[in-house]
């Protein structure tokens, strides 16, 4: 099973700002949960953190001079291709085409074995409607039986 994007990147800004807490001597950074969301727009990348935003008061430092840092530690390799610090303090990336690539070829592998399995319910849809037929019938017995049992618990009669 393939790891979803977000979670790789939401690591990738995680593993950036632990490597910068370290050069620059941060503290109290550990507590803070790293996120990666994907922006309302386009243009702003893929996959972008405000973390820095949510750190400038804990570390006294100005979220764009945070951003920077986390920029300069990502480690830009599959599944990133880019970064930039956007706004006043987002960390904003985007993903690497090839990568991307590769992960849409995983999925289709992995939905290969469900695709197979269904075919025979798209190349004969009878087959479907007795399934469906079934379980109505099923259920109408089990209805039944559950009214006759509050019909008789309830003391009622319909003779």
């Amino acid at each position: 099973m393939t790891t979803p994007a977000r979670d790789l990147v939401a690591a990738a800004f995680s593993d950036a700002l632990g490597r910068a807490a370290r050069q620059y001597g941060w503290q109290g950074w550990e507590s803070e949960p790293v996120k990666a969301e994907i922006p309302a727009h386009a243009e702003h990348g893929d996959y972008a953190t405000g973390i820095a935003m949510r750190l400038a008061r804990t570390l006294r430092k100005p979220p764009r001079e945070i951003a920077a840092a986390i920029k300069e530690q990502l480690d830009l390799r599959p599944p990133l291709a880019s970064a930039e610090v956007a706004g006043g303090g987002f960390v904003n990336v985007r993903l690497d085409v090839a990568w991307l690539r590769g992960q849409i070829d995983a999925i289709i592998r992995e939905q290969q074995p469900i695709r197979e399995r269904a075919q025979r319910y798209l190349d004969d849809p009878s087959l479907v409607r007795n399934i469906v037929a079934d379980g109505c019938e099923r259920a109408r017995k089990l209805a039944e039986e559950t009214m006759r049992d509050v019909r008789e618990a309830m003391g009622l009669r319909y003779d």
